[in-house]
């Protein structure tokens, strides 16, 4: 477990490298790093929304911003520990996932619709409709499979 948390504190420190905001990130990343690595139930099915991972950072509420900054340079193709995904639960009460392009798309274009409906909304209805969560990497979990053994 040491191994596969040095492994990705070292992408964590080249990719904070001087950011004025490196040693808050790099904190709460490493809280998060520790307590997810520590888990012994870790799959590619294994998910994780914001709450939790704020839980997990030991930052407080009012460091919320460094706390959003942690999770995506966990999330950062250079870092590769989390994959950030995205969901919404239809009319029968089932999560349904959308493409993650689509809906950087619609962000991108300004333009919004519920993914029920099809109907135009705005940023803050589309954002109360879907949600972002988070899972390990193939590349995580592929490491913490190869040190249980």
């Amino acid at each position: 477990m040491n191994n596969i948390f040095n492994f990705y504190t070292v992408k964590i420190y080249k990719h904070t490298l001087g950011r004025n905001d490196a040693s808050e990130v790099i904190y709460s990343c490493e809280n998060i790093l520790s307590e997810i690595i520590e888990q012994n139930s870790i799959s590619k099915d294994s998910i994780f929304n914001y709450s939790s991972l704020f839980k997990k950072s030991k930052l407080k509420k009012e460091d919320k911003d460094v706390f959003i900054k942690s999770v995506y340079v966990l999330a950062h193709i250079n870092v590769k520990f989390l994959e950030q995904h995205f969901h919404y639960l239809d009319g029968a009460g089932h999560w349904e996932e959308i493409d993650l392009e689509s809906v950087f798309q619609s962000y991108k274009e300004n333009e919004f619709y519920n993914p029920i409906t099809h109907e135009k909304i705005n940023e803050k209805q589309f954002n109360n409709i879907v949600l972002p969560y988070f899972s390990p990497t193939d590349e995580l979990v592929s490491l913490l499979k190869g040190d249980k053994q």
